[in-house]
């Protein structure tokens, strides 16, 4: 991350979702995540029929696993190769957006 170390008073590149500085566009979409999960879970299941709780609780667990697993996938992955993260951080550095 060549403007960090150079010094520069710019917001620095990331490369992927975990390196610094971490956005918070993630921390709210991690969050709305875990509080839509945490009400479905606590408060809309348990009001269900006893015979519509265990697909209350499976069919939308089975969901939110895969929503996360895809949620760390898309966080792990490299946004983009080398050279468009370079091209990208010169025109940053000139002043284009």
């Amino acid at each position: 991350m060549w403007d960090v170390e150079a010094g520069l008073d710019v917001e620095p590149s990331c490369w992927n979702g975990w390196t610094a500085p971490p956005s918070t566009h993630q921390a709210i979409v991690w969050l709305v995540l875990v509080v839509f999960a945490d009400l479905h879970f606590t408060t809309l299941v348990p009001t269900r029929n006893n015979v519509w709780q265990p697909a209350a609780h499976i069919l939308p667990g089975v969901v939110l696993f895969v929503h996360m697993i895809v949620h760390l996938a898309t966080i792990t992955i490299n946004s983009s190769g080398k050279k468009v993260r370079v091209v990208a951080s010169f025109f940053f550095y000139l002043g284009h957006t």
